[in-house]
């Protein structure tokens, strides 16, 4: 079991960028120990502490990720529609979803105080030319025009 779990143990400490010190911090012990235990297996008697650790780190990374999440519930037909638009983008819904809030943001920020807001996008560098996202009634416009939806639905 223990030599099991040690190797769980030690794939989950390198998988996480966490070093012995890390380990050894976290559990109040030497880094000396967490490292010799690479060798002999983590002991018995420390397992459960290990798997407390492993199970703390995780819940705190799922914390993190609910605290910055935006969640979204658009209907069937809301999500088609910018699921095409993205794709006319040639982008994940994702990828247009979060350019245009951040065309959005630049737009507020330069009407405010005419300059750019604090801080830099993480995605998009402030040294990074946008272009607006594509809205779903204008790629449906255009391709009324052209009497074609090419197979989108764009309602």
């Amino acid at each position: 079991m223990e030599k099991s779990f040690s190797a769980l143990f030690f794939s989950w400490m390198e998988s996480n960028d966490f070093s012995a010190r890390d380990v050894a911090k976290s559990l109040n012990k030497e880094a000396q120990t967490v490292f010799n235990w690479r060798t002999k297996g983590v002991p018995k008697s420390q397992v459960f502490a290990c798997q407390s650790l492993m199970d703390q780190k995780e819940q705190e990374k799922n914390s993190e990720v609910v605290k910055y999440s935006l969640v979204l519930h658009p209907t069937y037909a809301q999500f088609s529609r910018w699921n095409k638009a993205a794709l006319d983008a040639g982008m994940t819904i994702e990828d247009w979803a979060f350019h245009g809030m951040e065309i959005m943001a630049d737009q507020y920020f330069r009407a405010i105080d005419g300059r750019d807001a604090l801080g830099a996008s993480p995605r998009y560098p402030s040294d990074c030319e946008t272009t607006p996202v594509p809205r779903a009634a204008k790629v449906r416009k255009e391709a009324e025009r052209k009497g074609d939806l090419q197979g989108g639905d764009c309602a």
